[in-house]
């Protein structure tokens, strides 16, 4: 999660970040992260990006080209790292070298370091921040300015709103770009007000600081099954396939073996055979090897898979049995998504870590006023920078419930209750989901703002002509109209 400018904007973005070039300590075991004090990813960019980047004048793009120009080749890399003491390893060497030698291999480390500090409280203010420790004496100058201002004032000792201070050892993040050869293109501590690494990581399941694989309970199975697949293709293959046993004795003169193979696959064929008493005739050979079982020991292993995992057909959507019915059917996904909640919810949290971040950044990075619309049925609201940046929020991801069912049963209930009278053609235009709903609501109501224009002009009263909208008959509505035309003709003869 990082700020800047892509594509000629200047907005928060978020990456998918590979997991073959992410790296981080092997020390953490708490699920969420919080106690993992190194992590960073390879980066390979070209030359002109990474001057972009980290060349502020012609003498840092000088050095760049320095340091990337006996970074390019396997030899000059490996005498840089024997200059450490490092035996030459091409598994290690390729850590360092781009798969792309056009690239320049760049390795961003965030590390966790300690360092001393003070901790402040300002009761004149009720400010508490943090500063190094070699700024005591400039908090101590502050404070002997108070007590000389509260001195002359006439106020006591304990009066004078001090400065409190605190030492402690402060842990923050801290940031490296390096070369492939060690040298540190650019430090700094973390830029980022939430004080943390912009990554979000999640291993699942998480135990006792080892990531194991959510099919991994079921990798016996696959195995036995791989092996049953392989065993049944070896017999089939070794088995007899429609073998010619021709008896040597019944072979006619004039004839070889081959010229009798080809005859006895040959449509409407005939051989000639020498029979005598007692012969056999010749015969084809064909060996069924496929009901020894393995049919049998491949159902039982993939219904384990089944069993093990809790993930069945209707959660994969296979169709049921005949007759199955559809509660029965419901009922087998829900207790197969049951068994898939930890996952989920796993996945939930890692989602709601990353947008915190992503809000965190748009307070801190965003200075002008935005209008966003949160979601597709929302009104757009007007996002004030400065009226939001110091707020502490609580953050919560739920799954929508716009999907196809919902809104089918939602249109279909707001069609009943409308047909019904209890509510009118616009409320259920404006809360239905509709495909033409607001083109139809839009037109609705341009031909209520119509007749009710013209109906000004007649002199109608408009009560009436909401009655008339709503299905009152129209005769009925013309006698009120001439009524109301004869009290008004009478009016103006008195």
């Amino acid at each position: 999660f990082r700020s800047g400018w892509r594509n000629g904007h200047n907005d928060c973005w978020t990456d998918i970040v590979a997991p073959d070039d992410f790296f981080c300590d092997n020390h953490w075991r708490d699920p969420r992260g919080w106690d993992m004090e190194m992590c960073g990813e390879i980066h390979d960019v070209g030359f002109d990006e990474l001057c972009h980047q980290f060349a502020s004048n012609p003498g840092d793009a000088s050095r760049l080209a320095a340091i990337y120009a006996e970074a390019r080749t396997r030899d000059g890399l490996a005498e840089a790292w024997r200059a450490f003491g490092m035996t030459e390893d091409r598994r290690t060497l390729d850590f360092y070298i781009p798969r792309d030698r056009s690239q320049c291999r760049l390795i961003e480390i965030w590390r966790k370091e300690a360092k001393e500090v003070i901790r402040c409280h300002d009761p004149n203010t009720g400010e508490l921040y943090v500063v190094d420790a070699s700024e005591a004496g400039e908090i101590e100058a502050k404070n002997e300015e108070r007590r000389r201002l509260g001195f002359e004032s006439g106020m006591e000792e304990d009066e004078i709103p001090l400065i409190r201070t605190e030492w402690m050892v402060n842990r923050y993040w801290r940031v490296y770009f390096l070369s492939p050869q060690g040298d540190i293109i650019m430090e700094a501590d973390t830029p980022y007000e939430h004080g943390e690494h912009p990554y979000v990581v999640k291993g699942y399941p998480f135990i006792d600081g080892e990531i194991h694989s959510f099919v991994s309970n079921i990798i016996d199975q696959q195995r036995y099954v791989n092996r049953l697949i392989i065993m049944y293709d070896w017999i089939m293959r070794a088995s007899s396939k429609g073998v010619l046993l021709f008896p040597e004795e019944a072979l006619p003169d004039g004839m070889t073996i081959d010229e009798v193979a080809d005859e006895w696959t040959r449509f409407n064929g005939v051989i000639m055979i020498k029979s005598k008493p007692g012969m056999q005739l010749p015969q084809q050979v064909a060996n069924n090897s496929t009901n020894i079982g393995i049919s049998e020991m491949l159902n039982i292993q993939l219904k384990l898979f089944e069993d093990i995992s809790g993930v069945n057909g209707a959660l994969q959507g296979k169709p049921g049995y005949s007759g199955m019915s559809a509660a029965l059917y419901n009922q087998q996904a829900q207790n197969a998504t049951t068994s898939l909640v930890d996952i989920l919810e796993s996945y939930s949290h890692f989602t709601v870590t990353g947008a915190y971040k992503d809000v965190k950044n748009i307070q801190q990075f965003y200075d002008q006023s935005l209008l966003i619309r949160l979601t597709n049925d929302a009104e757009a609201v007007e996002y004030h920078p400065s009226e939001i940046r110091d707020v502490e929020f609580d953050l919560a991801v739920v799954e929508s419930t716009q999907t196809p069912v919902f809104r089918a049963v939602a249109n279909d209930f707001l069609m009943e209750i409308w047909k019904s009278g209890q509510i009118s053609l616009e409320t259920m235009l404006e809360n239905s989901s509709f495909p033409f709903a607001d083109r139809l609501l839009q037109s609705v109501q341009a031909q209520k703002e119509s007749m009710a224009a013209q109906q000004e002009q007649q002199g109608m009263d408009p009560a009436l002509m909401q009655q008339a909208r709503q299905g009152v008959d129209m005769n009925a509505v013309g006698v009120a109209q001439n009524m109301l035309k004869f009290n008004h003709n009478q009016n103006g003869n008195q």
